[in-house]
């Protein structure tokens, strides 16, 4: 469905005052909108110069502005509803919060030393839709989102936009988790050139492991699982040992299953 109705009414113009602004009769423009006649090119131009949108975007394809919005909304209801990881039937999306922060963390806009684990932007950062525009531009040369901007035929969904970036942030991500010797080797843009020179990922998953605690808990009666826990007061060495944590106690197994506290 294309976006002239939309723009019409964000402007607050009816079928007939939109006619004379583009000298176009109003029950063409009616048929444009609903899809029952197709402009020529240099009507769609026309159209887009004046509403000062793409000529794509007026045909239907998303706007960046657009995407910001359901990104930064889809941040809010992982707050507001939990965290998906703890509460994995509480919520469904195709992009978590942890797939967003550990994106502006490859950044650089998040600090690696953060010590949380979970929604890790600021309130003002969260509500301001320009930091979500502003920082969602290095995502665009991922193949997927520049269909979403460019074809108006796709009819993509909202959470087909999310899987969307959230492919795109995962380039990210993992160009950021490993170091790679040579950039010559790989066809990057320049934005992810810059997240595998500073590695953020890779300094963040360090300096987790180093607070990374292991505890339990009983899913049924007598199977107990366990799961990791982030004590950021208490860093343990990096030995290759898997360390626990019990009623506030640290400890580690010996090969004899004998326990060593390190407190």
């Amino acid at each position: 469905m294309n976006n002239i109705k939309k723009l019409r009414e964000n402007k607050k113009l009816t079928l007939v005052e939109l006619s004379k602004k583009v000298q176009i009769p109003n029950n063409t423009l009616s048929q444009y909108e609903n899809e029952k006649r197709k402009p020529k090119l240099e009507t769609w131009q026309a159209l887009a110069n004046f509403f000062n949108v793409s000529v794509e975007y007026l045909q239907g394809a998303y706007s960046k502005e657009e995407i910001a919005k359901i990104v930064q909304d889809c941040y809010k209801r992982g707050i507001n509803n939990g965290n998906p990881k703890t509460v994995p039937f509480l919520v469904l999306t195709n992009l978590f919060n942890d797939t967003i922060d550990n994106y502006f963390i490859s950044l650089g806009l998040i600090p690696y030393s953060i010590k949380d684990t979970d929604n890790l932007l600021k309130p003002d950062q969260i509500n301001n839709l320009n930091f979500w525009l502003e920082n969602l531009k290095p995502l665009y040369n991922n193949v997927a989102m520049k269909w979403l901007i460019t074809k108006p035929n796709l009819d993509a969904s909202n959470e087909e936009v999310l899987s969307a970036v959230n492919g795109a942030m995962s380039e990210f991500i993992n160009a950021s988790s490993t170091a790679y010797t040579s950039l010559n080797a790989y066809n990057y843009d320049y934005e992810i050139e810059q997240v595998v020179k500073n590695h953020y990922m890779q300094k963040r998953f360090k300096f987790l492991e180093e607070h990374e605690y292991w505890d339990h808990e009983e899913i049924d009666e007598g199977r107990w699982e366990e799961f990791p826990v982030y004590d950021f007061k208490h860093p343990h060495p990096l030995d290759g040992k898997k360390y626990y944590i019990e009623n506030g106690k640290h400890f580690y197994f010996d090969e004899n299953d004998k326990r060593h506290y390190i407190d």
